[in-house]
C-alpha cells in the first residue's frame, strides 16, 4: 500500500472580499519516481496513474470534505460544495484543486428556531456546532417599553426579509437601515481549527488509496 506520506493535501490560505470568503484545497500527487519504479520503469503508465488519481480525487473530495465538516458543524452536507476546481498534470505529477466560495451565513442554515415570531416574547436559538445550542437574539414583549420591529431597543429580532424571517437589528431608531445577524461563511467551516486537520488527514488517506488503485490498474 502506498504510504499517505507520499501525498500532499493542504488547505491554502483563506481569502476574503466584502462579505465573501474563499478557501482552496490542493491535493498534490508528486511521486513520479516512486510510481515509475512500481510500474517497472513505464513512465507513460506512471503519468496516467497520477493523472487518473488526481481526477479521482477531484471527483470524490467534495464528499470527503462535506462529511468532515458535518461532523462538527450543524450544516447540511449539500451546502458544503466547491464553486470550481481543476485537475492539472505537470512534469513530476498531477494535482487536484477545489475552491470553496461563500458568504456569511444566517442562523437559518443552522437549525434556527423559531422560524417566525409569535404573539409573545421569544428567544432566537441556533445550533452552529453539533451539541451546542446557542442564543442569537430575543424579543421581550413589554407594552410599557418602546421596542419591536421599528426600534433599536430590542437587539436581534425576527424581521421579514425575502419571504422568510431573519434575525436583524436596526442601525438607527428608524425603519431603515437594518443589519442582518450572520454567523460564519461556509469556507470558514472547512478551515476551522476543529475541521482542517481532519480534512487534510482524510484527503491524504483517501488519495493514497486512489493512487494505489491506479498503480494496480496500470500494472496489468
Amino acid at each position: 500500500m502506498t504510504s499517505t506520506q507520499t501525498l500532499t493535501a493542504c488547505l491554502r490560505c483563506t481569502t476574503s472580499w466584502g462579505d465573501t470568503m474563499a478557501d482552496t484545497i490542493l491535493v498534490d500527487i508528486d511521486r513520479k519516481e516512486d510510481v515509475i519504479a512500481r510500474l517497472d520503469g513505464n513512465e507513460k503508465a506512471a503519468g496516467l496513474a497520477m493523472k487518473y488519481t488526481a481526477a479521482d480525487v477531484y471527483r470524490r473530495a467534495p464528499s470527503w470534505v462535506s462529511q468532515e465538516v458535518a461532523k462538527v458543524y450543524q450544516i447540511k452536507r449539500s451546502e458544503v460544495k466547491p464553486k470550481h476546481g481543476k485537475v492539472t498534470s505537470y512534469g513530476k505529477g498531477a494535482e487536484a484543486t477545489l475552491t470553496y466560495v461563500g458568504n456569511f451565513l444566517t442562523p437559518t442554515y443552522f437549525n434556527m428556531s423559531p422560524k417566525a415570531p409569535g404573539a409573545n416574547s421569544y428567544r432566537i436559538k441556533m445550533t452552529l456546532k453539533r451539541g451546542h445550542r446557542v442564543q442569537s437574539g430575543q424579543y421581550r414583549r413589554r407594552p410599557h417599553i418602546k421596542g419591536g420591529s421599528y426600534s433599536a431597543h430590542s437587539g436581534n429580532i425576527l424581521m421579514p426579509m425575502g419571504g422568510q424571517y431573519l434575525p436583524a437589528h436596526r442601525v438607527r431608531r428608524s425603519k431603515y437601515p437594518v443589519e442582518v445577524f450572520r454567523t460564519i461563511a461556509m469556507p470558514q467551516t472547512i478551515s476551522s481549527v476543529q475541521v482542517k486537520p481532519a480534512i487534510e488527514k482524510r484527503l491524504q488517506e483517501e488519495s493514497a488509496k486512489c493512487l494505489e488503485h491506479n498503480i494496480e490498474r496500470f500494472s496489468k
